[in-house]
């Protein structure tokens, strides 16, 4: 079992939600990228970084074994199926 970050933490406990979290995380690249800063900080924000990205790919995961696509059968009559994220059938 994977070892649960502090970001998903913050995630269940309704502190973070991906909007944030992902700003958070193009900030921290951006940062990364930038060179500027030292290396002790540079390497807790890529540690942040990779816990956010990791709780914001749960948090993705999740949604997307919500989500339902909704079609119409033979009939004519609404029905459900899985989501597909290339938008063809399962």
């Amino acid at each position: 079992m994977k070892k649960k970050t502090e970001a998903l933490d913050l995630f269940e406990k309704d502190e973070l939600d991906f909007e944030k979290a992902l700003t958070k995380l193009e900030s921290n690249v951006g940062k990364l990228e930038d060179g500027k800063i030292p290396l002790k900080e540079a390497l807790a924000l890529f540690k942040e970084s990779i816990q956010l990205s990791d709780a914001c790919l749960a948090e993705l995961n999740e949604a997307e074994q919500v989500l339902k696509k909704i079609t119409l059968n033979s009939k004519g009559e609404p029905e459900e199926s899985d989501w597909s994220p290339t938008g063809g059938e399962e």
